[in-house]
């Protein structure tokens, strides 16, 4: 699993290389080596002469993504009726799936923070004082 924190600060540029990984499962890094779906990469490894996995990461420098890899992107929610700070566009709407979330109650919020806390309830300040810090919007 990949978490892109932020994707709303991402620069335009990056989204045609997230384009690729989400939509084609299939990207070139920056050293020369190359992440290929399953399903992509068995073709290879057969053209190849069914040579190993270990030999196609280190002769062939092509890796397999797994079938079971997922992507999270995070991010602030759009601005309204502002025509600056519309990361929400088409393009990545077509990469991710888009779901608001509500700030939680004070009740589900202490709820989350013992869970958290593993009933440790000393621990309690800390967890809620990091927690408000990073998903408590105070209005």
């Amino acid at each position: 699993m990949a978490v892109l924190d932020g994707i709303h600060r991402i620069h335009r540029g990056t989204l045609a290389v997230l384009h690729r990984l989400v939509h084609d499962r299939e990207l070139q890094l920056y050293d020369g080596s190359r992440l290929m779906s399953g399903q992509r990469y068995e073709e290879v490894r057969r053209l190849c002469g069914d040579i190993s996995e270990k030999q196609m990461a280190e002769e062939k420098k092509i890796l397999k993504i797994k079938d079971n890899f997922r992507i999270v992107a995070l991010a602030e929610p759009p601005t309204i009726g502002s025509a600056k700070g519309q990361w929400l566009t088409p393009e990545i709407l077509s990469m991710f799936l888009f779901h608001v979330m509500r700030p939680l109650s004070r009740m589900e919020e202490h709820h989350v923070l013992t869970k958290m806390a593993g009933g440790h309830l000393r621990n309690l300040s800390v967890w809620r004082s990091w927690f408000n810090k990073f998903f408590i919007q105070e209005t």
